[in-house]
């Protein structure tokens, strides 16, 4: 894919040469983009994206709060994980249907493939069991119960954090337990 237009808003940093780095202007003519800038620091002129910023971080702290409920200690915890609870919303963001056309998404417009929704979302610390390779035997155990973190940006798989331990395991082969999340529980009868 190449890049045929960049918009920025003529920030110093955006537009102007720099000492240590190159600027978007000079990285984009040597790309044969064409750079445009409107005034700097205007939010009417930003506003589109600033709402959907301002958006995700509403989710990120609605999706905080849920999980960690009312323990303040559980609240410190996964406020350390907000990154991967603002990356998870971003993710299900650019595969929600898009205002104007509801069969296309942003993830499709960009890449021109249809993501299978239900597939590929699950709610953010929805308890999960990645399969775990244990070098030391096929008979130990091949899962512990994680949190959900997001999609793994450098791998096919899923992020999952152990809470017990700390450590992160990423693995394309999970179990989602679909019923429950943290603070939250679904009977069979549905309630």
């Amino acid at each position: 894919m190449t890049c045929e237009w960049f918009n920025a808003d003529n920030a110093t940093y955006f537009a102007e040469a720099g000492v240590l780095k190159k600027t978007c202007r000079l990285v984009c003519e040597e790309a044969g983009c064409h750079f445009t800038t409107c005034s700097p620091y205007v939010p009417r002129q930003n506003a589109h994206i600033e709402n959907a910023w301002w958006q995700h971080q509403q989710d990120v702290k609605r999706m905080i709060a849920a999980v960690a409920g009312n323990d303040p200690k559980a609240l410190d915890y996964f406020a350390k994980l907000w990154w991967d609870a603002f990356d998870h919303s971003c993710w299900v963001a650019a595969r929600l249907p898009c205002a104007d056309n509801p069969d296309e998404c942003p993830h499709s417009r960009w890449t021109g493939r249809k993501p299978h929704f239900a597939a590929v979302v699950r709610p953010w610390a929805s308890p999960c069991y990645p399969k775990i390779f244990d070098e030391k035997s096929k008979v130990h155990s091949s899962s512990v119960r994680c949190l959900l973190l997001r999609r793994s940006p450098d791998s096919p798989g899923w992020r999952c954090l152990d809470p017990a331990t700390g450590r992160i395991y990423t693995s394309p082969h999970v179990d989602f337990v679909e019923t429950c999340s943290p603070n939250i529980t679904v009977s069979r009868s549905g309630e």
